[in-house]
């Protein structure tokens, strides 16, 4: 009996490491440099978003050497865009689609929005929708939502609350989100250590009702 405590004790433990690994996922630009992957994922990151695109016409200089190595050491990847005010969705999302090309993500994509670029509420909602539009008809799901709490409260919320939210609050409290509903994923840290990147980079864990396959990709598309 008590051999087989041990063994059902140390199966839990092993089951509970996991889950932790799982849930804690960074995302990344070229502001963390040369990564190396192989020790990122054996810090037990379990997932990361990597920037590709920035408006009309920025790419991330690092990020096709990101996706690759990401993807060369089995961590499931998704790609995301910064979205800004000053072009149009269109403009926006055919750059993000000629940059990201072929390859593949294994989650999906998220728009980061966290920059009014002197538009009201009313307008940033309507060029988000317009984006979203895009990426469901491209992708064949609705895309992740990145933000700060504080931006996602005050231009988003509550009309974009049943999407997966992707929000980042700093000094130890969850996000908190205007209206029903709750965050998928909450980025606690900006100045995270991680093994393998030698600066600061995002941390972040799914809200514990979640695991990396609420936001896989679906198998059917891209």
């Amino acid at each position: 009996m008590k051999v087989a405590r041990v063994i059902l004790i140390i199966f839990a433990l092993f089951i509970s490491v996991a889950a932790v690994g799982q849930s804690r996922g960074i995302d990344v630009s070229r502001y963390q440099k040369n990564i190396d992957w192989k020790r990122v994922k054996g810090a037990k990151i379990g997932f990361v978003y990597i920037k590709a695109t920035e408006g009309a016409s920025y790419t991330d200089p690092y990020f096709a050497k990101n996706i690759a190595g990401a993807r060369a050491v089995g961590l499931p990847v998704g790609v995301y865009h910064f979205f800004r005010m000053t072009s149009s969705a269109q403009e926006q999302f055919n750059h993000f689609k000629r940059t990201v090309g072929s390859r593949k993500m294994d989650l999906i994509p998220m728009i980061d929005i966290e920059v009014a670029d002197g538009k009201t509420k009313a307008q940033i909602q309507k060029r988000l929708d317009a984006l979203i539009a895009l990426f469901k008809r491209e992708y064949g799901c609705a895309p992740m939502i990145y933000s700060s709490q504080v931006f996602y409260n005050k231009y988003l919320a509550p009309r974009y609350n049943r999407y997966h939210l992707y929000l980042g609050r700093y000094g130890g409290s969850r996000p908190v989100i205007d209206g029903k509903g709750s965050y998928s994923i909450w980025q606690y840290t900006r100045r995270g250590k991680i093994a393998g990147i030698t600066t600061n980079v995002d941390v972040c864990r799914f809200n514990p009702k979640y695991t990396v396959d609420a936001i896989r990709i679906p198998k059917n598309v891209k």
